[in-house]
């Protein structure tokens, strides 16, 4: 879970310094993060990032403000 929280983190900084498109791989302490391509709808911008640790795969989406970059929601899915 942490890992993969670290990834939405990461991809919130990238985007509070300029465009930011997502797609790529992430190393977070020890594992490995995925973010994947960012979605825009309207005022809000989706990020979804996957990790798994051992065999736990987390799966992660943060929708936010896209003006404010503040969190609307984050939910954990069991799929994208």
């Amino acid at each position: 879970y942490q890992s993969a929280k670290g990834c939405l983190s990461y991809a919130r900084l990238r985007l509070a310094q300029g465009s930011y498109a997502g797609n790529e791989n992430i190393t977070v302490g020890s594992s490995t993060c995925t973010i994947l391509l960012i979605e825009t709808v309207g005022n809000t911008t989706i990020i979804k990032s996957t990790a798994m640790v051992q065999t736990e795969t987390t799966n992660l989406k943060l929708t936010i403000d896209k003006p404010t970059l503040q969190a609307i929601s984050l939910q954990e899915l069991s799929d994208f």
